[in-house]
């Protein structure tokens, strides 16, 4: 781990439980802050629960290689602290309730917050899972892999979307694989023999961003309004940064 170190002062553990953002699943929690550096830190914190010192140390020193493994996904500034208990989906170590998270912390480090949106795709690249279907070739446009990137850093930003809940890379591998799906979908039904994903596909990922994105909202009406403002805002993003490029100015002139 050549640009982690170990975070070990107990304050640094208790602001991080106190103000970072969490994910969890049945058998381990991660708790992430930005620490103002360019390094990142990381904590190990496994519970009696688990089993005796033996096995806890066995998990510390897999969760380290997970973590080693998965090290160049990860932005840079970061303090984590991954937590193996019981149930952390009920209880932290400190005893509070965690609130259930829709995007869950799977065995692998994948589920974070990429600050810019090459990261985002690397990790979408590396994780996404899309079926192949005999006759149909699919190209997916940069300028749709943009957007597709572009609408979750959109959604981290909207006042309407949970802050603390987050919306994690998962939600751009599932709009990612959603969109290609519908692409695939509309090349069969016209005889097409390249499926080319593109802004005609946005609809079809309201249901995929619903249960990916955890709403501050009244009504399920309003949650599809919030859907639409973050799509809007997305395709304006990387609209403007296709008119700033230099192509379009050579076109133009």
């Amino acid at each position: 781990m050549k640009k982690t170190v170990s975070l070990k002062e107990n304050h640094l553990f208790r602001r991080l439980y106190r103000k970072g953002k969490t994910v969890a699943d049945s058998r381990i929690a991660l708790y992430a802050r930005h620490n103002g550096g360019k390094g990142n830190r990381l904590g190990l914190t496994v519970s009696t629960k688990v089993g005796c010192a033996v096995v806890r140390n066995r998990v510390r020193r897999r969760l380290r290689e997970i973590y080693r493994l998965h090290e160049g996904l990860l932005g840079e500034g970061l303090d984590l602290v991954l937590v193996a208990s019981a149930n952390p989906e009920d209880y932290t170590n400190r005893g509070r309730i965690i609130t259930p998270l829709k995007d869950r912390f799977g065995s692998q480090v994948r589920t974070h917050y990429p600050q810019s949106l090459d990261h985002e795709l690397r990790i979408v690249d590396q994780e996404q899972e899309t079926a192949e279907i005999p006759g149909v070739d699919v190209v997916v446009p940069d300028f749709t892999r943009q957007l597709v990137a572009a609408i979750t850093h959109e959604a981290r930003k909207h006042p309407k979307v949970n802050a603390r809940s987050g919306v994690s890379v998962r939600m751009t591998i599932a709009n990612y694989e959603v969109l290609i799906a519908n692409a695939q979908r509309r090349a069969t039904l016209t005889g097409e023999s390249t499926a080319v994903p593109g802004v005609i596909d946005l609809p079809a990922l309201g249901p995929s961003m619903s249960g990916k994105i955890e709403f501050d909202t009244w009504e399920a009406e309003d949650d599809l309004r919030v859907v639409d403002d973050i799509l809007n805002d997305a395709i304006r993003q990387v609209g403007q940064s296709l008119i700033e490029a230099d192509w379009v100015s050579t076109l133009l002139n």
